[in-house]
């Protein structure tokens, strides 16, 4: 572990205090004072001192200064912060930007608009407008140049050009229904975040729309909302907290809620059956007791798991832990595998044939997708879009692998493309490739 000494050496070798004494130049000779003798903070901060030399601004402050606003121990700390902070934005034109105007922020060669919903008061740290995300304009598609995009907060920004407002004002004439829509659910959702806090429930700082509200000790209620343009989408329901530093500033991402549930609002008839059924489960649970959550918790996916064994077993495929396995003619082995995520509580989907006792490389292996997504949030899944992925699993993967003499299969591109060997394990796979780009050669 590095040390203080060993920060304090390499913040005053030539090397360094060569880029400090540009820095200071640029961002003022106070910079010395930020974090007095922490040389530790000092060298991490560079880095969001060097993207901002850069003029990269949004990749200063989301990838680098934010995450020192928490070091601020002194009056110091905060002003010079503050005032590196507001370097990231464009204090001309902020200061003339106004609820419904639109902004833009470059995305390498493409670019994002959005339009301003409200402008927020300046906090001690940061200056914000809350924003939502309209269109995503691509120069590269020409016959499609609009696409609905899911946005919260716009840190760095500049205002497009009249050209460019002519352009998104003529999509929006032409679509006036799609403007219609996005106006009211921006009514909504600021109406949500006034009943929510009223209703007791605070929101998390650096993530809009994530609300909580503590309930025993180490457990809290959940309340995520996200707008898609053609619904709002919340996601709710009980979690148990490991780091409440981290929970309050970031609140519980959908996939960590423990004992998670979802509605979908698209009328006010989705609004009250929405209400009816958050504050029902909010009144159900609200006095359990963190360990009690986590074994709800896997009670709920024992029962995800075997709904999966219930479409399966009639296939003749046998169970063990997450994975169901179907013996094959010719020592094969067909497997669906629901896999969890290492890093948060959502399954993969994944189909693969190979040899008896050989499960890797696979000869046969693919990840079920649905709506371009690989991950799949198990208890938020309905009914309808559950059955649709195991339709699409059987019908489209299984039963033809099923119906059909390994032989054939060999043939059938769909099968062999997903070989993760390349051909290269079997004596008779290799043959059969070879076999077959002669055939393509010829």
């Amino acid at each position: 572990m590095l040390t203080q000494d060993t920060y304090k050496q390499f913040f005053e070798s030539s090397d360094f205090q060569k880029k400090w004494i540009t820095y200071k130049a640029a961002f003022g000779n106070d910079l010395d004072e930020l974090f007095g003798e922490d040389y530790g903070r000092k060298v991490s901060f560079a880095k969001g001192l060097q993207l901002l030399l850069d003029h990269r601004l949004y990749d200063a402050y989301y990838g680098e200064l934010r995450h020192f606003a928490g070091d601020c121990e002194t009056e110091t700390d905060r002003r010079i912060y503050e005032r590196l902070v507001s370097l990231c934005y464009n204090e001309k034109e902020m200061a003339t930007v106004r609820a419904g105007d639109w902004v833009k922020c470059s995305l390498g060669d493409d670019f994002l608009y959005y339009r301003v919903e409200d402008r927020k008061p300046n906090s001690a740290v940061v200056k914000e407008i809350f924003t939502r995300g309209l269109v995503y304009l691509r120069d590269q598609v020409r016959d499609q140049p609009y696409f609905h995009l899911e946005i919260t907060d716009l840190k760095c920004y500049q205002l497009p050009s009249h050209d460019e407002l002519a352009r998104i004002r003529a999509y929006f004439a032409e679509h006036p229904e799609e403007d219609c829509l996005t106006r009211r659910n921006t009514e909504r959702m600021l109406a949500y975040r006034d009943d929510a806090l009223k209703g007791g429930m605070k929101e998390a700082e650096w993530k809009h729309f994530h609300f909580y509200r503590y309930t025993t000790e180490k457990a809290a209620f959940v309340v995520n909302i996200r707008d898609y343009g053609t619904r709002i989408r919340v996601v709710y329901g009980f979690t148990s907290i490991p780091e409440e530093e981290h929970f309050t500033h970031w609140g519980e991402d959908d996939e960590d809620i423990k004992l998670r549930h979802a509605a979908i609002i698209r009328s006010d008839e989705d609004e009250a059956e929405a209400t009816r059924a958050i504050q029902a489960v909010f009144e159900q649970y609200r006095h359990t007791a963190k360990d009690d959550i986590l074994a709800l918790k896997k009670e709920r996916q024992k029962e995800f798991l075997s709904r999966i064994h219930a479409y399966l077993k009639p296939l003749g495929f046998a169970k063990k832990a997450s994975k169901w396995t179907k013996k094959l003619p010719d020592d094969f082995v067909l497997e669906f595998e629901a896999q969890k995520s290492a890093y948060s509580d959502v399954y993969y989907f994944n189909i693969s044939l190979y040899p008896v006792g050989q499960p890797y490389p696979a000869c046969f292996s693919t990840r079920l997708t649905t709506d371009g997504k690989q991950t799949h949030n198990w208890q938020i899944l309905t009914d309808e879009r559950f059955r649709e992925i195991m339709a699409r699993a059987i019908e489209t993967y299984i039963r033809p692998i099923l119906q059909t003499p390994r032989s054939e299969l060999d043939k059938d591109f769909r099968v062999w493309e997903g070989c993760l060997c390349q051909r290269n394990r079997c004596e008779t796979c290799w043959v059969e490739k070879n076999l077959w780009e002669a055939k393509e050669e010829n």
